[in-house]
């Protein structure tokens, strides 16, 4: 799989977020996505089957020790939404769950754009 950072920063209130893409290059993975799709949220195989990446949307907690995702969307390959998930706490089954920070993954280094390590800031001496 080819993960690409697409968007991240903070929000209005100071909420660190960011926005990645999964590529499919792992058919393996793709078809566990593809047999969610038809499972869970009842599509055709046709539909299922024309996925071509996902979308992530993570919000960090504000020491960014910790994210969650708050938006999933399966795409074809024209970008055409197949399904859309929002995780915005109106249910049980769309409560955000907070996990650490993997600094390897794209949530890591994601965040490490948004805030880096004190010891890679520049100061100014004086």
């Amino acid at each position: 799989m080819q993960w690409y950072i697409l968007d991240y920063g903070k929000s209005e209130d100071g909420i660190p977020y960011a926005v990645a893409r999964k590529y499919y290059t792992n058919e393996s993975i793709k078809q566990d996505t593809i047999e969610l799709l038809m499972s869970k949220f009842g599509y055709p195989s046709d539909k299922a089957g024309s996925i071509y990446f996902t979308e992530y949307k993570y919000e960090y907690t504000k020491d960014g020790k910790q994210f969650a995702i708050t938006y999933i969307g399966h795409y074809d390959m024209l970008g055409a939404e197949i399904h859309g998930t929002v995780y915005d706490d109106s249910s049980e089954d769309l409560k955000k769950a907070f996990n650490p920070v993997d600094p390897n993954h794209a949530v890591g280094k994601a965040i490490a754009l948004i805030m880096p390590p004190a010891s890679s800031r520049n100061t100014k001496k004086s």
